[in-house]
């Protein structure tokens, strides 16, 4: 009877110490999991190609931010961007001056109407861009781009904002919600992206003149 007893109480407590263990764990899972997001919304926006950690600090001070774009410059079009009749999003061009260059600075916002997908606006980008520019656009620069755009771009939501700001020869910087998301220090990259929307060639000309206040 007391060797019964002596088993029935080891395997209680071997019940009882799993049983802490578990509480354990879940529990400090929960202090550790705000920890992890506190660290994802604090990581630092990526500044990619040839650009010191002092020149970077120095031009991130000089960038405009999106609330100085929509106070100072000026929206010289607008337009939406269609797919099948579905509204993908709403499309803004900010000028410094109500003018357009392709050598001087502006901004596009792109106001999101539905869910997209990181790597979709990844991948579309990536083929307007092929398309555009087959003959400069070669595998290793592919590969580079789409790799400085994936650790940029988020996933939206409808309702949401994406603003791109073209720096002459500098390369581009993004916004996402106003929070600066990343900037890629490569004029050609900026010159390639941009025209997606306002090249000549563009899949989608009505909206290039919208853009453009061509209309």
């Amino acid at each position: 009877m007391a060797t019964t007893s002596l088993r029935m109480f080891q395997r209680a407590t071997r019940y009882m110490m799993a049983g802490v263990h578990l509480i354990c764990a879940s529990t400090c899972s929960a202090l550790l999991l705000p920890t992890l997001h506190l660290a994802r919304a604090n990581t630092k926006p990526p500044v990619l190609e040839n650009m010191s950690t002092a020149d970077s600090a120095s031009e991130r001070t000089q960038l405009p931010t999106p609330q100085i774009i929509r106070q100072s410059w000026r929206a010289l079009g607008q337009g939406e961007m269609r797919w099948l009749g579905f509204k993908l999003y709403h499309a803004t061009l900010w000028t410094p001056s109500g003018t357009w260059q392709a050598n001087q600075q502006f901004a596009l916002e792109l106001r999101y109407a539905r869910d997209i997908a990181a790597h979709r606006l990844v991948n579309a980008s990536l083929e307007e861009m092929k398309r555009l520019h087959a003959k400069t656009l070669d595998e290793a620069l592919q590969q580079r781009w789409s790799k400085h755009l994936q650790l940029i771009f988020p996933d939206v939501k409808a309702g949401e904002v994406i603003m791109g700001v073209s720096l002459p020869m500098h390369g581009a910087v993004f916004f996402h919600q106003n929070r600066l998301i990343g900037q890629i220090n490569e004029s050609a990259f900026a010159e390639q992206f941009f025209a997606i929307w306002l090249a000549p060639s563009t899949r989608e000309p009505d909206l290039r003149r919208q853009l453009l206040g061509l209309n």
